[in-house]
C-alpha cells in the first residue's frame, strides 16, 4: 500500500462533501454503505480538495492497475489518467468492492470499461447488486440507510413486487351477487366495524387488521355462509391474521370470550382450517397499509398526515364499494386526498414514476374515498373514527373536510 491510511472523522467528512458535485457525494456515501456491508474500514476515501465523480473510480481503476498481483488477473488494464489526480486511500479495496465501482461507472455512463471483474463468489454478487441498487434509490430510502427495518436498499424491487402481486389476491367485486344468498354488504361492514373494535383491543399490530378483512373477503368470494356463521368467519379470519402477524397473538379462547360465547372452540378451529384450505394457505398478500407505508414515505407526509391517511383506507375496509379498486389505488387515493385536506402538495410525478396508476382510477377512487370519509361523520360505525379521534392518532378522525 503506497497511501498511507488514516482515521477521518465525522467533521472531516462533512468538510469533504461541502462543495462537491452531486455524484461526488453519492459515489462517497454509497462507498461507505458498502463498507457496512462487507465489514471493511474505507474511511479515508478522500481528501480536502474537489474531486469529481469521474475522477474518484478513475483513481479507485488507477490503484486496481497498480496492484496485478491482489487482482488474480480479474481485470485488464484501463485507460486512466490517474496521474493529475489527488491522492485517495483506495488500494485498501477488497476485490469484492471492484466489480461494484465498474458496474457503477457503466451505469453512470462515464468512461467505458474494457472489461469488468466477474465476481468471484455469492458475496461479491450480492454486494455488486447492491451497488446497482444504490444509484437507483429515493432520496426517502437514503434516509433510512442505516435502518436495516427499511431495507432501504432493496426497498424498489420489494414494492415492484407487491405491485405485481396484488390482483392475485384481490377479492372480486360483486361477490355478494353471485355467491352470498342470506348475508349482503351491509352486514358485512357491521362485521368489519366489529373486528376494529376488537383489533383495538387486543391492541394488534395495524397490518393485522388489513389482512383479517382481506381473508375475510377471499372467503366469502369463494364459499356461502349462513347469517349464524358469518361473525365465526370473521373470528377465525382474524385468528389466522393474529398468528402470520402477531409475535403474542391472543390464544383462542380470547377469541371464544369475544364472541360472547356464541362459538365453541371447536367450531372456531374447525371454521379455521376451512379457510386455509380453501384460501390454499395463501396468507402474504400486499393491502392497502402496504402500499400506503411506501407512498407516504414518497410523498414525505408528515406524522398527522400519515394518520389521517390511515384513517381513510381504515373507513375504506368498510365499504364493500371500495373492492372495486385494488389496494395501490385505494392508498395513493389516500395520500392525494390527505394533500388536499391539509393543502400539502403532493409531488406529481409519483402516480407515473412510482405509483404507475391510470390517473383516471385514481380520480374516482379519490372521489369515493370523500365520500366515505364526509359519510364517517353520520354513520353508525363509528369504531374506525373513535379510534383515531384518540390522542395517539393526533385525533386525525377530527380534522375539518368542510371545504372540499
Amino acid at each position: 500500500m503506497t497511501d498511507q491510511v488514516t482515521t477521518t472523522t465525522a467533521q472531516n467528512e462533512n468538510t469533504f462533501l461541502e462543495g462537491q458535485s452531486k455524484e461526488a457525494i453519492i459515489i462517497t456515501n454509497n462507498l461507505m454503505t458498502l463498507n457496512r456491508v462487507i465489514g471493511r474500514d474505507i474511511s479515508n476515501l478522500h481528501d480536502n480538495d474537489t474531486i469529481p465523480m469521474n475522477s474518484i473510480i478513475d483513481k479507485y481503476e488507477a490503484h486496481m492497475m497498480a496492484n496485478d498481483l491482489m487482482l488474480d488477473n480479474e481485470m485488464k488494464a484501463t485507460d486512466t489518467s490517474a496521474s493529475s489526480i489527488a491522492d485517495l486511500s483506495m488500494a485498501d479495496f477488497p476485490k469484492a468492492m471492484r466489480a461494484p465501482l465498474l458496474a457503477s461507472r457503466e451505469l453512470l455512463g462515464s468512461k467505458p470499461v474494457k472489461e469488468a471483474v466477474k465476481p468471484a463468489d455469492c458475496q461479491a454478487r450480492k454486494i455488486q447488486k447492491v451497488s446497482l441498487n444504490l444509484f437507483a434509490m429515493e432520496n426517502c430510502d437514503i434516509l433510512e440507510i442505516n435502518n436495516p427495518q427499511y431495507t432501504s436498499v432493496y426497498a424498489k424491487e420489494i414494492f415492484e413486487n407487491l405491485k405485481a402481486e396484488e390482483n392475485k389476491y384481490q377479492p372480486k367485486f360483486g361477490y355478494f351477487a353471485e355467491i352470498q344468498n342470506e348475508t349482503n354488504e351491509r352486514m358485512r361492514a357491521i362485521l368489519v366495524d366489529w373486528l376494529v373494535e376488537i383489533h383495538l383491543k387486543f391492541k394488534l399490530l395495524p397490518e393485522t387488521l388489513y389482512l383479517t378483512v382481506n381473508l375475510l373477503d377471499r372467503y366469502l368470494e369463494k364459499v356461502p355462509i349462513t347469517k349464524q356463521k358469518l361473525q365465526l368467519v370473521g373470528i377465525a379470519s382474524l385468528m389466522i391474521a393474529s398468528k402470520y402477524q402477531e409475535i403474542y397473538p391472543p390464544e383462542l379462547r380470547d377469541f371464544v370470550q369475544i364472541s360472547d360465547k356464541a362459538y365453541t372452540r371447536d367450531e372456531i378451529l374447525e371454521m379455521e382450517g376451512n379457510m386455509l384450505r380453501t384460501l390454499q394457505f395463501n396468507l402474504t398478500v400486499p393491502t392497502s397499509l402496504t402500499f400506503l407505508e411506501r407512498f407516504s414515505r414518497l410523498a414525505n407526509l408528515d406524522k398527522k398526515s400519515l394518520f389521517f391517511s390511515q384513517y381513510i383506507i381504515e373507513l375504506a375496509l368498510c365499504d364493500y364499494m371500495m373492492l372495486k379498486y385494488s389496494p395501490s389505488v385505494i392508498a395513493w387515493g389516500a395520500v392525494q386526498l390527505t394533500g388536499k385536506v391539509f393543502r400539502n402538495k403532493v409531488p406529481s410525478d409519483i402516480v407515473t414514476k412510482h405509483a404507475k396508476q391510470d390517473e383516471n382510477s385514481v380520480k374516482l377512487c379519490c372521489q369515493e374515498l370523500l365520500l366515505v370519509l364526509k359519510g364517517s361523520e353520520k354513520s353508525s360505525l363509528r369504531a374506525s373514527k373513535k379510534k383515531f379521534s384518540g390522542v395517539q392518532y393526533m385525533e386525525a378522525a377530527k380534522t375539518q373536510i368542510d371545504f372540499l
